[in-house]
């Protein structure tokens, strides 16, 4: 891409305009002013970057990153914290996540980032960290690496990779399937209800649930069956023959 006539406003100084040497060799009766020396118009050239099929590769610099987790062990369902930070020069708020290893047990969303950045030597320089958190579901010994990230080097022209290659973690505890770690605030309650009360859920999952609003239901009918029934009268029966010559004696 080529861009035309590009203009610097130049630099601005200050100098004498009205005395003569001698007055400006004593510093007497002199005035000073600020001029502005304009620069000479440019054309600046930009090249494309170079083609790619390397994932998220769109910084162009040189760079290091690093990995972190708030724990090594952690039991099945609590959260993990994984941090990862990349600095260099560069256009740090445009930086893409890096390329991520974790492994399909462990449930987590696009991550949290930060960053920050300033001049130096003509050059962007920060650094920017992602933050993933994330829940494993099943026990065991894994490896949330590698982690990959992608920039072209603009000396040499062409792409370089950084790699974390090993992040190792054990998990504990009971294996948890989706269904449970995602439940509704419903299914909670309904299991609360009936832990507080001494009874348990038959079953798995939702079949628990809708087997306890059943019964519930079930309950709540035949209360209200017995507050709105009313009781039946007793029906007077007709007095025999035998009454009546018993009544009249």
């Amino acid at each position: 891409i080529e861009f035309k006539d590009i203009y610097l406003e130049g630099k601005k100084i200050m100098v004498a305009t009205n005395a003569s040497p001698f007055d400006m060799f004593f510093g007497q009766n002199t005035k000073f002013e600020m001029i502005r020396i304009p620069a000479n118009k440019r054309t600046l050239y930009v090249k494309q970057l170079p083609a790619t099929t390397l994932p998220r590769a769109n910084m162009v610099g040189k760079f290091k990153m690093t990995a972190e987790l708030n724990s090594r062990q952690v039991n099945t369902g609590d959260n993990l914290e994984l941090k990862v930070n990349i600095k260099g020069n560069g256009n740090i708020a445009m930086m893409a996540e890096p390329v991520t290893g974790i492994p399909e047990t462990f449930e987590y969303e696009a991550p949290n980032s930060e960053y920050s950045s300033r001049t130096t030597d003509n050059s962007f320089y920060g650094d920017k960290t992602f933050t993933y958190s994330l829940v494993p579901t099943r026990s065991g010994k894994y490896d949330l690496g590698p982690l990959k990230f992608f920039y072209l080097n603009p000396k040499s022209g062409t792409y370089d990779s950084l790699v974390v290659a090993n992040i190792p973690v054990q998990v504990t505890g009971d294996d948890l399937d989706n269904l449970v770690l995602k439940k509704s605030g419903l299914d909670r309650f309904y299991e609360t209800a009936l832990s507080n009360s001494g009874e348990k859920l038959r079953g798995h999952g939702q079949s628990g649930v809708w087997a306890f609003l059943g019964i519930l239901l079930l309950l709540g009918g035949a209360v209200v069956f017995r507050l709105v029934r009313k009781p039946e009268k007793d029906v007077p029966q007709e007095d025999s023959e035998a009454d009546w010559r018993q009544r009249f004696r």
